[in-house]
């Protein structure tokens, strides 16, 4: 993110400090402050949001304040409440007794509010008791039943709340689901700009859904460009941003679900998420203790894995002399059997080392990529793209033994 883009993240925490600012729209400082803490960001600004979650979660889920806005309170202290716990600084003493009142009031045929946005966060934010709550496995299932009939993806973020429900689930599933269907709408290349940076979200976070270079080599590409696009809207004015996003109708839709600080909670949590993935290793960084020694060492290590290979094939051409398979059985076809699946293995072995020292050097030493699941998922890619070189070896192993015979 550039300079302009973090001042304008900057500015916009400052505005925290005003309450009157937060008190209009709690559900969508809720959210904020989950990528906040999320992504361990600090501050005086982050103090006063977390001291008025508090008091915003205490005022609603204990006192029962209510306005005409229940929904929003209701939704916002939920999740409030959940985020403040996960990142360790709930100080309101809320007990499960007050969840479990607020819900049975609230939910209505398996939903809250006739809202899926409503609905997921709730389910969210009250996960870790499900299992004391009964009417939860009403609501789960009608989440489930919209992601199946995909009626939450009219609404792009409902994708990031979904997804976020599901890992916290464990439900890889319903993650798979919503992922294909974010990854068939990249191919078709049917997602509209305002979008992009939801629909990223999910494809870059469960990448591992798919193992083939290009659609990794896309789903990359289509982040750092939702990224680039995301910055650009940062710079602009507000209100223009809203509007471009959600019509002329701004003022309902953000009072409704607080789009804005959505939109940049999630867009600091991908920037944070998509720089760690694809970080560059600079001098001043190889000193770093959260970055490997054989990561920072990869075109070295990868050098020794090539010689190493070299090594392999020569003891292959040399096995007959340097191995007498004679101290195990004198039968000629065993010793003949013995040797072949042994040469055959010693050359797969080669192709393996030879196209994992290339793959090393280049992600270590070319592109500079900083972290292991990066490059193993590279590393897969290129074995199945160069496969015909591991076949070529095989080949050659097989015609070394027909020669030797």
């Amino acid at each position: 993110m550039n300079g302009e883009s973090q001042n304008k993240i900057r500015n916009d925490l400052v505005e925290v400090q005003e309450l009157s600012t937060i008190s209009k729209d709690p559900l969508g400082y809720a959210v904020y402050l989950y990528f906040l803490l999320k992504n361990k960001r600090n501050g005086v600004e982050v103090d006063n949001l977390i001291d008025w979650m508090n008091s915003w979660v205490e005022n609603i889920l204990i006192k029962r304040n209510f306005s005409r806005f229940i929904d929003r309170e209701v939704v916002s202290s939920f999740f409030a409440h959940f985020s403040l716990k996960a990142f360790g600084q709930l100080h309101a003493n809320v007990g499960v007794e007050d969840f479990k009142q607020l819900f049975s009031e609230y939910i209505e045929d398996g939903h809250f509010f006739c809202d899926f946005t409503f609905s997921s966060l709730i389910a969210l934010s009250i996960a870790d008791f499900k299992d004391e709550i009964k009417e939860y496995s009403d609501l789960l299932t009608w989440i489930e039943t919209q992601i199946e009939e995909k009626n939450i993806f009219n609404d792009a973020k409902n994708l990031v709340f979904a997804s976020i429900l599901f890992e916290k689930l464990g439900s890889k599933d319903h993650i798979k689901k919503i992922f294909d269907y974010c990854h068939e709408k990249l191919l078709k290349n049917n997602i509209v700009s305002y979008d992009q940076l939801y629909y990223s979200y999910v494809l870059w976070k469960f990448r591992s859904q798919r193992d083939k270079k290009e659609d990794l080599q896309k789903i990359r590409e289509f982040t750092d460009e939702s990224l680039e696009n995301a910055n650009e809207v940062m710079l602009r004015e507000e209100e223009k941003f809203i509007e471009e996003i959600y019509g002329a109708n701004a003022q309902k839709a953000t009072s409704k679900i607080g789009a804005s600080k959505i939109y940049l909670g999630v867009l600091i949590d991908l920037l944070n998420d998509f720089g760690k993935s694809t970080i560059k290793v600079s001098k001043d960084e190889l000193a770093r203790k959260d970055i490997s020694l054989w990561i920072s060492l990869g075109p070295l290590f990868s050098t020794l894995v090539f010689f190493f290979s070299i090594a392999v094939i020569w003891f292959s051409f040399q096995l007959r002399a340097l191995v007498d398979f004679s101290v195990f059985t004198k039968d000629q076809t065993l010793i003949t059997l013995a040797s072949s699946v042994i040469n055959v293995f010693l050359f797969a072995l080669t192709a393996f080392l030879f196209v994992a020292s290339i793959s090393l050097f280049w992600d270590t030493g070319i592109k500079r990529i900083g972290t292991t699941k990066l490059m193993k998922d590279n590393l897969k890619a290129r074995l199945k793209k160069y496969v015909w070189v591991q076949i070529v070896a095989l080949l050659l192993g097989l015609l070394k033994i027909l020669l030797a015979i």
